[in-house]
């Protein structure tokens, strides 16, 4: 099971589906009853405005979320869980180690690729190095 690694902001204190359902909502509605004002009531100034501004909020909505989507499908995180493990240079035993000392378990990392049997890594102080896949998993 693999659980995105989220950041603490004011955007998390609702869960992402909640957000976007509540904004179109009211974006939507906000575009429909300017609509419909339109057709009963004729083409008046403030209502064009009404739904130009309506349909660019959408617009910029619905890129966030893409945005945000793209972003969380990108950010996997995982943390080593054997007692030590030698990073190395590449995916393979035969290139060079990463770092003086292996890493440890408890290690936090963000996945940057995965190879078969090779997982490629980043610590919290943004050295990089290819692990094992069996050496980790993902949080």
């Amino acid at each position: 099971m693999i659980i995105q690694k989220q950041s603490l902001s004011s955007s998390n204190l609702m869960s992402y589906g909640n957000r976007l359902f509540i904004t179109l909502t009211c974006v939507f509605t906000g575009t429909s009853i300017s609509l419909t004002v339109m057709i009963w009531f004729g083409q008046t100034a403030l209502w064009i405005v009404t739904v130009v501004i309506c349909g660019f909020l959408t617009a910029c909505l619905l890129a966030s979320a893409f945005l945000e989507i793209r972003t969380q499908t990108n950010n996997v995180c995982g943390v080593i869980t054997v007692q030590e493990v030698v990073a190395r240079q590449g995916d393979g035993q035969n290139y060079p180690e990463s770092f003086k000392d292996q890493l440890h378990a408890g290690t936090e990392f963000d996945l940057l690729e995965r190879q078969p049997g090779w997982l490629h890594i980043r610590l919290s102080d943004n050295s990089d190095g290819w692990i094992p896949d069996n050496s980790a998993d993902f949080i």
